[in-house]
């Protein structure tokens, strides 16, 4: 993690920074998170994953206290703070210290944690040549179209990946459609159809799964938000995965079979090359120049 961060609209040490054991985040996980990258010191989509966590926060009835406008400044300002050019950036909302201990409370303060660390960029890239995953029960709540610290379901998920050797798990719902993987949205290509199931009932509305669409229309590939038949997965051409962090992870084996030919599919590849187009154009419309 880079030395300072931000806490209640101060910039500190991390080894000075505190949150009262009150703190209803830390009681009862009551809380967002916002994920998000920077190229070359910039935070990428930052707009976005703002609205995202507003919108959560007024539909939860936690009170931010901030303006737009503070929140992205005190953003960039955990970016100036650290010297770190490839990061991965953590906004923690919380609704802020218990006074009654009540189940639920409707406070006033809130308490906004930023933090900053730098990337793996060697694991990131590892990824883009194919990953394997494991399917697996989606134990989450109604409450996963948000992104809060609640994640203890995603955690074990995850933690079963991790034991059978896979990068991540697709997650099958109850009713035996694909919802997400741990830490990401899930992609799938049948009949040369790019899918991906819809947002809502336990599916977060990733906001690198929106700029993926998006790439994918630009580039003319039919892209439709649809429901997924798990059964599906095993006769599909490509899969892939994707997240702030890592962009885009194609799957090339599940449940230790391989996808199609057990490679990177042509679409995937399209969408990582459109995906890094964006990113350079948008980094040089901001006066950054690529490759400096």
């Amino acid at each position: 993690m880079g030395e300072n961060v931000y806490l209640n609209g101060d910039i500190i040490s991390k080894n000075e920074a505190s949150i009262p054991i009150t703190d209803r985040g830390f009681l009862y996980g009551d809380a967002l998170i916002e994920t998000l990258r920077t190229y070359k010191r910039a935070p990428f989509m930052l707009q976005s994953h703002l609205n995202r966590l507003t919108d959560s926060a007024d539909e939860l009835g936690i009170k931010i206290g901030r303006s737009q406008k503070e929140l992205k400044e005190a953003v960039y300002n955990v970016v100036k703070a650290n010297n770190i050019e490839e990061a991965v950036i953590r906004i923690t909302l919380t609704r802020g210290n218990s006074v009654k201990r009540s189940l639920f409370e409707n406070l006033e303060q809130s308490n906004l944690l930023i933090t900053i660390a730098p990337i793996d960029l060697e694991a990131v890239n590892e990824t883009c040549e194919g990953a394997s995953a494991i399917t697996g029960l989606d134990k989450r709540g109604m409450l996963s179209s948000h992104k809060s610290t609640s994640m203890l379901p995603s955690i074990i998920a995850f933690k079963q990946a991790q034991e059978n050797g896979a990068f991540d798990m697709i997650q099958i719902s109850k009713r035996g459609f694909v919802s997400e993987a741990s830490r990401a949205n899930v992609f799938v290509v049948l009949d040369g159809i790019l899918l991906t199931p819809m947002t809502g009932d336990q599916v977060l509305s990733g906001i690198t799964r929106k700029v993926v669409i998006e790439v994918a229309q630009r580039n003319g590939i039919k892209a439709e938000e649809d429901a997924i038949v798990a059964q599906d997965l095993s006769s599909t051409e490509e899969i892939f995965l994707t997240n702030s962090l890592y962009e885009i992870v194609p799957i090339t084996s599940l449940d230790n079979k391989p996808i199609a030919s057990g490679e990177v599919g042509p679409i995937t590849k399209r969408l990582q090359n459109g995906y890094r187009m964006l990113v350079e154009n948008w980094l040089e419309t901001i006066g950054i120049t690529v490759g400096s």
